[in-house]
């Protein structure tokens, strides 16, 4: 089963990352503002999904907890990341894919 399927969307073959969160959860909300101050200076496109409604993608790749980010790229899952530390942090990361990316 591919990520496509999994979605029920069409997904972009540039680097985006999938964020994992559901409604009621404290952390999910705070970060979510940190991944958009992230985002937003590297340039990165964020998708948003509620996971209680994506139970497959969920179960096929073993998501533990939410938040989760899922670095995604030519619509393979390279990454999966539960760490929200910081601005700072989640930002190195993320470069880091990135520039790991575009080798």
């Amino acid at each position: 089963m591919n990520l496509n399927q999994l979605l029920q969307f069409e997904i972009s073959e540039q680097p985006f990352i999938l964020f994992g969160y559901t409604p009621f959860c404290g952390t999910c909300k705070l970060a979510e503002k940190m991944l958009d101050i992230t985002a937003a200076s590297l340039n990165i496109p964020v998708t948003k999904i509620d996971l209680n409604y994506y139970e497959n993608l969920s179960q096929y790749y073993e998501i533990k907890s939410v938040p989760v980010l899922l670095f995604v790229r030519n619509g393979t899952v390279e990454n999966i990341s539960y760490q929200f530390e910081s601005v700072t942090t989640l930002y190195e990361n993320l470069n880091l894919l990135l520039t790991n990316t575009s080798n």
